[in-house]
């Protein structure tokens, strides 16, 4: 996927955008629950997107946050409350930002 990811952070580049990926890692003897483990940077990551973030509120843009580990990581930053909407819900959470009718929606006009 090396060639994918080459690919994408080169098209970010050419439109001026830039693509934050994770700061800090995880380090394991081994792929396991047990393993003996220790962190790198931790929290980084989620210092520089809540900073990222909280620029972007302030230049009136929308700040949309979903799924619930990412939730979970603004809502321990304390920035929650200047996203302007914050969903555990997946995909049909962006459909109902973008007008579409839901079908669990639809079903209460049948109640």
């Amino acid at each position: 996927m090396l060639d994918a990811a080459n690919s994408l952070m080169e098209k970010a580049k050419s439109k001026g955008v830039r693509v934050l990926l994770p700061e800090d890692v995880v380090i394991a003897n081994m792929f396991a629950a047990d393993a003996n483990s220790a962190f790198e940077k931790f929290a980084a990551s989620i210092v520089a997107i809540a900073e990222k973030l909280v620029e972007l509120s302030n230049k009136k843009v929308m700040t949309i946050v979903r799924g619930g580990d990412t939730v979970a990581a603004v809502k321990k930053v304390g920035f929650a409350s200047i996203m302007r909407h914050v969903s555990t819900g997946d995909g049909s959470s962006l459909e109902l930002l973008e007008g579409k009718a839901l079908p669990g929606i639809l079903a209460l006009d049948d109640v």
